[in-house]
């Protein structure tokens, strides 16, 4: 008898104890569907503000070997030059991809360095304009925005790879059901790197605002329905 009543309690707490997981699991879908939902609604009213890669260490370490005049200077103002070229034509390519499109919402550009001014409070000052100049004339529209940058997706949640990612005001990586991270290195893109590797970037930038842009508005599409 008393063994019987054992296992009776045994089996409810674990009934117990599932019920709970599941209620729990649950409970965190639906907050991660109505965080995207806030997000793609925030989205479509306000803007995206790119965060433009500037390479901005590599530049300054560059510089200072320059500055310092010894026999690493020209290999460095080489390098330095170099450097500088190819991130402005990897800015200009992404910027002319989201002209041809990308119609979602406002876009603003920002270089990466400027991410303390942004979060600081900042809403002009630091945004560019076509020619990437800081523009003091552009400010941000109101509240509604969020960020994209360029980095890798958090191998405890996803796969780890690098991509374009749409984040929150707090800077904090958005979740499924939204869609948020952008795949960079795509097969498409490894084979053209090899092929034509001038081209290579501009036409991976062309493919990943294009699908992104089509990912968002079928999102938006899908969360009126």
């Amino acid at each position: 008898m008393r063994f019987t009543v054992f296992c009776f309690f045994a089996v409810m707490l674990s009934a117990s104890t599932i019920f709970a997981q599941s209620d729990t699991s649950a409970t965190f879908r639906q907050i991660r569907r109505e965080r995207a939902e806030e997000a793609i609604n925030n989205l479509k009213k306000g803007a995206l503000i790119v965060r433009l890669p500037s390479n901005r260490l590599k530049i300054q370490a560059l510089e200072e070997l320059v500055a310092q005049n010894g026999k690493e200077a020209d290999r460095a103002q080489r390098l330095l030059d170099k450097t500088k070229k190819e991130a402005r034509e990897s800015q200009l390519a992404l910027m002319e991809a989201f002209q041809k499109h990308y119609h979602f919402s406002k876009v603003y550009w920002m270089h990466d360095s400027a991410m303390t001014q942004l979060s600081a409070g900042a809403t002009r000052g630091f945004l560019l304009n076509d020619q990437l100049e800081v523009d003091p004339n552009l400010s941000l529209p109101g509240s509604s925005w969020l960020m994209l940058r360029f980095g890798y997706t958090d191998p405890a949640t996803t796969t780890r790879v690098e991509a374009m990612i749409i984040a929150d005001q707090q800077n904090e990586d958005l979740t499924a059901p939204f869609p948020w991270a952008h795949r960079l290195n795509r097969r498409s893109f490894v084979v053209d790197i090899f092929l034509d590797p001038q081209a290579a970037h501009y036409r991976n930038f062309q493919k990943i605002v294009k699908d992104m842009e089509k990912q968002l508005q079928r999102y938006y599409k899908h969360n009126l329905d």
